[in-house]
């Protein structure tokens, strides 16, 4: 699906005051296309409307500067790039080894070294925001109430309730249980059921 499918969906649930329907569609829109405008405005208006607000840890600088960087494009369009650079590149050595011309023949090696460079740093970012997204499994709470356990057990200790709309961080899966990490950096186990993954 495309993003702007999940951005109509997200609306469509928005509109029926299905909360955790909407923020999961605008999620997996805004992961498809991070710097669209309107994804990202109704992700933060459904986020405000949720029942849980909690402070958000905040992650180191450097960290969050570069996931932000890798996530400003989609693995898609940093692939489009880097492979086009990469074939541009080639195709400026081409032009350098038959070109007559003193000066295009340093244009197009240095053009070329560069783009091909570049190519490689673009495709690079690709893989490094496909292995961020696939390590960084998220999940949006769909039950209206959920019992966050201490173990994967009903019995277990609840250690605090989390409600429907709040995303989590999935950590770990364990039969029909889920390890999570809470935007809050508390962490605890919720029943499969209760989440769907973005």
């Amino acid at each position: 699906k495309t993003s702007s499918v999940y951005y109509n969906l997200g609306n469509t649930h928005y509109r029926l005051n299905s909360l955790a329907s909407a923020i999961l569609n605008y999620e997996r829109a805004h992961r498809i296309s991070p710097n669209d405008d309107d994804v990202n405005a109704n992700l933060r208006l459904a986020n405000s409307k949720i029942t849980d607000k909690m402070e958000v840890v905040p992650e180191l600088f450097l960290k969050r500067w570069w996931n932000s960087f890798l996530l400003l494009l989609s693995v898609q369009s940093w692939s489009v790039v880097g492979v086009l650079s990469l074939i541009l590149g080639f195709v400026g050595l081409v032009i350098y080894l038959f070109s007559y011309s003193v000066e295009l023949k340093r244009f197009s090696f240095y053009s070329g070294l560069l783009l091909i460079f570049l190519g490689i740093c673009f495709v690079s970012f690709a893989g490094a925001e496909e292995s961020y997204l696939q390590s960084h499994k998220e999940a949006v709470v769909f039950n209206g109430i959920v019992n966050v356990k201490s173990a994967p057990d009903v019995k277990q200790k609840t250690l605090m309730i989390i409600h429907e709309g709040t995303k989590v961080r999935v950590i770990e899966p364990r039969e029909n249980w889920l390890k999570v990490e809470l935007p809050n950096g508390n962490i605890g186990w919720v029943e499969a059921a209760a989440l769907q993954l973005i």
